[in-house]
């Protein structure tokens, strides 16, 4: 794993980015609710996903929680708590499945971007897409439908997916109806429901597990295939 006195010793890229220096840090496996970060104390790594899942779940007074947000491979977790003046959030982060996430302490990463000031704005940029994910669940939640929301919810992990693939994936998502259920706040009968009808319409196709996206502009009009 990447320590302060190895930091020297990185190939560095022309342009260094997370991704290459995450790749030269020890990965580790994960199983199913296996905890990353707790609200119990202050992470103090950087955590990079290199393959599975992790699921981020606000937690309530009476220990109950819920789905929040997802990461995905290629996604940085735990950015904001590089930074001391940031209050622990009541957050818990776990595997979701088996996972393989890469690490760096937290003095590693800010003596990084220190020295390559573009990583932080990288890092920023990160953060900020996050923020913008967050406000668009508070707006699913308060002004659509649940179809609108699931199609809406599909297309943005259709797209998140792609970019990661280079734009060779297949359209397959590997997902859940209690999944999609969790996140856009609707029961899964209701789900179900709303997926049954963007089938009929033609723009995706399901199976047990996983979501075949076949028109992804047909997910961005909330499942209005060729409106």
């Amino acid at each position: 794993m990447l320590e302060v006195d190895l930091l020297d010793t990185i190939a560095r890229p022309r342009r260094l980015t997370w991704d290459s220096i995450f790749r030269q840090a020890r990965a580790r496996t994960l199983e199913d609710g296996e905890v990353v970060i707790s609200p119990a104390e202050r992470p103090t790594r950087l955590f990079y996903v290199e393959s599975g899942r992790l699921r981020c779940s606000v937690v309530s007074e009476n220990g109950g929680a819920k789905a929040v947000l997802y990461y995905w491979p290629g996604d940085l977790c735990g950015e904001t708590l590089l930074f001391e003046r940031v209050p622990v959030l009541p957050v818990t982060v776990t595997s979701y499945g088996r996972s393989v996430v890469r690490s760096i302490g937290r003095v590693e990463a800010r003596r990084l971007m220190a020295m390559n000031p573009h990583l932080a704005e990288d890092l920023l940029a990160s953060m900020a897409a996050k923020t913008v994910q967050m406000v668009d669940h508070v707006r699913q939640l308060r002004f659509m439908t649940v179809e609108e929301r699931v199609a809406e919810f599909l297309y943005g992990l259709y797209m998140h997916m792609a970019r990661h693939a280079g734009g060779d994936g297949d359209g397959e998502l590997k997902i859940t109806h209690d999944e999609i259920a969790e996140y856009v706040g609707a029961h899964r009968v209701s789900v179900t429901e709303a997926l049954k009808r963007l089938e009929s319409s033609g723009v995706v196709q399901t199976g047990r597990g996983r979501i075949l996206v076949k028109d992804p502009l047909g997910l961005r009009r909330g499942g209005r295939r060729g409106a």
